[in-house]
């Protein structure tokens, strides 16, 4: 297997991929928009997996990687497709565009692991048994919620091990997300000024033609103001 590799340099003279070998030990691990440690010249790089590919026409004067660092892809489709648009429309290198997507902790010069955290959910996979009251408990609990965590069941009761040795219930691990739907803030409403209503009724009034606008004004004038009204009435409104 072999694979091209966006380095962690920002130059712009090696703003491109390079091909290395990948070991039949390491091949596995292999996935699109993960990190490798790969020699480069006469030092040890990150970079991003690019592509894949199983054959190689010239296979002179290539490297094997030396590790792989992710055990999941860092970067998926979506944001490959934004980091190379970000790159062509602002003139800036491949990997810095990447880069500035991500939290300082993903970024490919700053040599972390990324360890993902998964939690277990216990949901319902077959009721044909008979159930006593505390299992019943489990059961109405899931019911309620259509999944529950493992830890929050087993407070209710123990009954949820012998419910998961049964078969009655199964454990998928999820993905933990930082940022929950409850931690998220709301901020009062802010209502525009008579400046701010006439660009917004303006830039409204053209939304079905080619007319693009730019709004100047210093730091705290209001345009983020009516950045976000102008949005909230694309998104109702179907456009986008």
């Amino acid at each position: 297997m072999y694979i091209k590799v966006l380095v962690e340099l920002s130059a712009f003279n090696i703003d491109k991929t390079f091909t290395y070998h990948v070991s039949d030990i390491l091949k596995d691990r292999i996935k699109i928009g993960i990190r490798v440690l790969v020699p480069f010249n006469n030092q040890e790089l990150e970079g991003f997996v690019l592509e894949i590919m199983d054959e190689l026409d010239d296979i002179d004067d290539v490297k094997d990687i030396i590790d792989v660092v992710d055990s999941e892809v860092i970067l998926n489709d979506e944001l490959l497709s934004l980091g190379k648009w970000i790159s062509n429309d602002t003139l800036s290198t491949l990997i810095s565009s990447y880069q500035v997507m991500l939290p300082k902790a993903l970024k490919a010069k700053n040599g972390s692991k990324v360890n993902i955290k998964y939690l277990k959910m216990v949901e319902i996979d077959n009721l044909d048994i008979e159930l006593n009251d505390k299992q019943k408990l489990i059961i109405d609990k899931i019911n309620e919620k259509g999944k529950c965590l493992y830890s929050e069941l087993k407070k209710i009761s123990s009954s949820v091990d012998t419910l998961l040795k049964k078969g009655v219930l199964k454990i998928n691990e999820v993905e933990e997300y930082r940022l929950n739907s409850s931690d998220v803030k709301e901020y009062p409403r802010h209502e525009l000024n008579d400046d701010q209503k006439k660009v917004y009724e303006e830039v409204i009034s053209n939304l079905n033609t080619n007319i693009n606008y730019l709004l100047f004004g210093v730091t705290g004038s209001g345009k983020t103001e009516v950045y976000m009204e102008i949005m909230e009435k694309v998104i109702k409104s179907g456009l986008l």
